[in-house]
């Protein structure tokens, strides 16, 4: 099977303008920043809610969660993030986007990131490797996972990085469009929906989507899938050649002792035999 690692990303003109502007690559998180006070210009507002995800965008094997979380330091606050989102594509490559800790993606040994965790081993089982042990998911993400090459694709239904589902301010200030995180929600998940069904039109081998309370949203991105299947805390179904899994989310109670059965329902649902270089 072979996939286009350079595929064209639906963006508005204004976007690709302001992109092919920036010449600075940014640093990685764990160096010093400068410091940011000024707002985000509207061209910066519109490349990051139009922002996709890390990988390749036409990945066999894709991932939905709700929303990055968002890692703040003194050094490195949230504008200056913002500003340094505003340069990457809709997909960008996990490693060169260094909007994301270091210490997850360099070094002989990084620690696994938990929910990152819980993907590489789908991504392993669905490779022959059931169970893996630790080395073989912590040099996957160190090395592979979101690689524009490679066979992952992290997507996000919501386009900016939050703490948690209650964070808001200052995004108020930044996007005053929105001055709760409710209509926020509420507008966004419009225009997602279909932004992001349209980008899968290429027809992924697997799509798994993860967070209980987003399984609705989940579903109306694939219409044509005529019915879902419950399997424990799962469901799935498939449109075409591609099968989609619904999990709650990766670190969720619900999952507890529940890693070997989502991999063993992932290679039964995906009904086309995939090839991972590792």
């Amino acid at each position: 099977m072979v996939f286009d690692s350079n595929p064209p990303v639906k963006r508005l003109p204004f976007v690709e303008f302001a992109q092919q502007t920036v010449t600075k690559k940014p640093s990685g998180i764990s160096g010093r920043r400068r410091i940011i006070t000024q707002m985000l210009t509207d061209q910066e507002r519109a490349i990051l809610l139009e922002f996709l995800g890390f990988g390749n965008p036409r990945a066999p094997i894709v991932f939905i969660g709700m929303e990055e979380g968002l890692t703040e330091t003194p050094d490195y606050p949230l504008l200056a993030q913002l500003k340094d989102r505003a340069r990457l594509s809709a997909v960008a490559d996990l490693r060169d986007s260094s909007v994301h800790p270091d210490k997850y993606l360099v070094g002989p040994r990084p620690p696994i990131q938990r929910t990152w965790g819980i993907l590489i081993r789908v991504l392993l089982a669905l490779n022959g490797k059931p169970d893996p042990n630790t080395d073989d998911v912590r040099f996957y993400q160190r090395d592979e996972l979101g690689s524009l090459i490679g066979q992952s694709l992290l997507l996000e239904l919501l386009p900016l990085p939050a703490r948690s589902v209650e964070f808001w301010a200052p995004y108020d200030r930044y996007f005053p469009e929105f001055p709760t995180r409710d209509e926020y929600r509420r507008t966004m998940m419009q225009r997602r929906v279909g932004y992001i069904a349209e980008h899968l039109s290429y027809g992924p081998t697997l799509v798994l989507a993860y967070g209980v309370g987003y399984w609705n949203e989940y579903k109306s991105l694939f219409p044509l899938v005529e019915s879902w299947t419950r399997e424990g805390v799962f469901a799935y179904g498939r449109y075409g050649a591609t099968a989609v899994v619904l999990t709650p989310h990766p670190v969720a109670r619900q999952m507890n002792g529940q890693q070997g059965t989502l991999c063993a329902l992932v290679r039964r649902v995906a009904h086309r035999s995939i090839s991972i270089n590792l």
